[in-house]
């Protein structure tokens, strides 16, 4: 199958294969190096304009407050693992009537306060389901905590079978 692309502006053309071959919507690479242990450290930022809205209100905010940089894991690109360090802004929300006070970007595929993608939580629920015996022999193939773990499990059962069926299985959030 042949998906679309898009070029984004502001990159030269390494950055752009870079990005594509990433593959996560909203971020773009800045920089690959390698690390000592042969892994690779991707730094990225954010490319998504709606990164700047307000989780609670969704007014886009124009009130740079700062910068943090997370690192949230991701699965490996080939035999070696990808290490992200995604630099990105913290907004302040200037709408009146918003509870709010500031707030990070995200992006879908790395939701707020997530450590780990989307991607890596779904592939290790797909895999501790259809390739290891437990979720602690999944959680220490793709290098996660039981808790993260067994999320990604959960969350597989869910998006397989409905959420009745992830509820009654006794799988659910703890």
């Amino acid at each position: 199958m042949v998906q679309g692309t898009h070029v984004l502006a502001g990159q030269d053309e390494s950055q752009r294969e870079a990005t594509l071959l990433l593959g996560i919507d909203g971020l773009r690479v800045v920089d690959v190096e390698a690390d000592g242990d042969g892994a690779r450290l991707v730094q990225v930022v954010t490319d998504d304009p709606g990164a700047a809205a307000c989780p609670t209100c969704g007014v886009i905010s124009t009130s740079l407050k700062g910068h943090a940089v997370t690192t949230p894991r991701d699965l490996p690109y080939g035999v070696r693992p990808i290490r992200l360090r995604w630099h990105k802004r913290r907004w302040r929300c200037r709408e009146r009537l918003c509870a709010r006070a500031s707030f990070t970007e995200s992006v879908p595929a790395v939701p707020a306060r997530s450590r780990v993608t989307t991607r890596l939580l779904a592939e290790c629920g797909a895999g501790i389901a259809g390739r290891f015996t437990c979720v602690l022999a999944g959680a220490a193939y793709y290098g996660l905590s039981w808790r993260v773990a067994h999320r990604g499990v959960y969350r597989s059962r869910q998006h397989r079978f409905g959420a009745a069926v992830a509820a009654g299985s006794g799988l659910g959030n703890r």
